[in-house]
């Protein structure tokens, strides 16, 4: 009996610590995941900011006379990146998070439930072995007891 009592209590154990621990390890590698892939998508799109500011400034320029290509480019390359990147990042962090988290929080789940379930089966088990070995006991010692009374006797 102890063994099935602790295995369901060991389940239920199990999946709670696992699901804290997995979200907690899912979102830290999330984020950071996360972080690099929009910081790299980010100075892509910066990237081709620049070169379209570049062409937008050297068309203006052409006509008010100034060369603002590179300082357009930049400040919209720039903007544009930091968006594009953070907005990126944060949706690639989350979904890697919520992946690790449950792969982290399913096999910390299964390890804790079968330490938690055997530990918990092995006291059931001790308990009710003595509390059924005490009743056993006493009848098999009353029911000899019974027979040497009445041989004896």
């Amino acid at each position: 009996v102890g063994a099935p009592v602790g295995a369901n209590v060991g389940v239920n154990v199990g999946f709670d610590v696992g699901k804290k621990v997995g979200s907690v390890v899912g979102l830290a590698v999330g984020d950071s995941v996360g972080a690099t892939v929009g910081a790299k998508v980010g100075s892509k799109v910066g990237s081709v900011g620049e070169d379209v500011g570049s062409v937008v400034g050297s068309v203006v320029g052409e006509v008010v006379g100034v060369d603002v290509g590179a300082v357009v480019g930049k400040f919209v390359g720039a903007k544009v990146g930091r968006v594009v990147g953070n907005v990126v990042g944060a949706n690639v962090g989350r979904v890697v998070g919520l992946l690790v988290g449950l792969v982290v929080g399913v096999l910390l789940g299964l390890n804790v439930g079968k330490v938690v379930g055997a530990l918990v089966g092995l006291k059931v088990g001790a308990l009710l072995g003595l509390t059924v070995g005490n009743v056993v006991g006493v009848l098999v010692g009353l029911v000899v007891g019974e027979v040497i009374g009445l041989v004896v006797g």
